[in-house]
């Protein structure tokens, strides 16, 4: 999950830690032009898809790749709904989720505040139109290793507001989408929830925006067809948390409290009681970058202590200082092993290019791919 924020400089002290980035290792397939602007993990798979912008016939036009290797080498796909937009580094895209290295979703800008939802089932070779429901707005997704989840609504167009929020579900590896209302109200003017699952697990939070300002959390044990929901002070945030599930118990919550920054709550029993200590790296959180990397393990970026990169170990709940990070500003962290990491630096200005890079050790030395 990214946290987008100020631009951080790295202490000149840091240096003393003599811990510098290696030559490039290996050139991407995107060509000399192309630079990459996003990473996705495929599910829980070593896959990671890379999104570059490069110049087709003088106008920006996108494209896939995936590495298997932590980026040693790339493949490919060519293919991509992605579309400019306004001066976007990622053009017209909201969302890109893989459940695994075949099946994936792309939720692209539409029409007013309406998206258009795009699969693919053979790897990113090639991509369809999906409709879960007219004038749709998708907010959401997430996906297991079989099944993607939905939060949508309907915006009229031209509009100027979307609403009827429900949860939509589908098979990983077909189009079928059902859908169910929300276990809770979106009274009180709450933000369309946010959403994780795991297994045949689900949970939903939303933060209400008006009196008597709970933050809610349900939970599913059935694939979303049942809920209970409780109230969750621990999830209280200005603008609601985002979910993220590595296991069936462990679950980390990334919560803006304004002001640039926030608290990540972790949760090692489904999500019934949540641990944010104030003294904890995640529990005083500036804007960085954070990256639940399996149910034990956590990679952390954090405002407060620029340029170090953090390993966070959910049995003992100890923060270990791994290293110095091979870019000021790290927008993306994507660790697909204990040795195996990506890293996307964040974008300077409109048009600046992000640099990508990789490590095999665990994130102690870093090497620059492309960009």
């Amino acid at each position: 999950m990214l946290w987008r924020g100020c631009v951080l400089v790295a202490a000149p002290a840091l240096l003393a830690l003599g811990l510098a980035s290696g030559p490039a290792e290996g050139v991407s397939l995107a060509g000399p032009e192309g630079h990459p602007v996003l990473l996705v993990q495929a599910g829980s798979s070593r896959a990671v898809f890379v999104l570059w912008s490069t110049t087709c016939n003088h106008h920006a036009c996108f494209r896939l790749e995936r590495t298997n290797n932590g980026g040693r080498s790339f493949s490919p796909i060519d293919v991509t709904p992605v579309a400019p937009w306004r001066g976007s580094a990622t053009g017209n895209l909201v969302e890109l989720v893989f459940a695994n290295p075949r099946d994936g979703y792309v939720v692209v800008s539409g029409r007013g505040l309406t998206t258009a939802l795009y699969a693919t089932f053979d790897g990113g070779r090639s991509w369809h139109r999906e409709v879960i429901r007219r004038d749709q707005r998708v907010e959401w997704m997430t996906s297991t290793a079989t099944a993607f989840y939905a939060v949508s609504g309907t915006c009229a167009v031209p509009d100027t507001s979307c609403g009827g929020w429900a949860l939509d579900r589908t098979p990983a590896s077909a189009s079928h989408w059902t859908q169910r209302p929300l276990p809770f109200s979106t009274a009180h003017d709450l933000n369309p929830p946010d959403l994780a699952a795991h297994g045949a697990n689900v949970w939903i939070t939303g933060q209400q925006q008006s009196a008597p300002y709970h933050a809610l959390l349900a939970t599913s044990h059935d694939d979303g067809r049942t809920f209970s929901v409780a109230q969750q002070p621990s999830l209280s945030s200005v603008n609601g948390c985002s979910l993220d599930a590595t296991s069936t118990s462990v679950i980390w919550a990334e919560c803006d409290q304004g002001n640039m920054a926030g608290d990540i709550p972790l949760s090692r029993d489904g999500g019934t009681h949540w641990i944010s200590a104030s003294t904890n790296l995640t529990g005083k959180f500036a804007w960085g970058t954070f990256d639940p990397a399996s149910p034990n393990t956590a990679y952390v970026v954090n405002g407060w202590h620029p340029g170090l990169l953090f390993r966070f170990t959910v049995e003992n709940q100890r923060t270990q200082t791994i290293g110095r990070l091979p870019h000021a500003e790290i927008a993306a962290l994507v660790f697909t092993s204990e040795s195996l990491g990506l890293a996307l630096s964040q974008q300077i200005g409109p048009s600046g290019a992000q640099l990508l890079y990789r490590t095999s050790d665990g994130g102690v030395a870093w090497r620059r791919v492309a960009g």
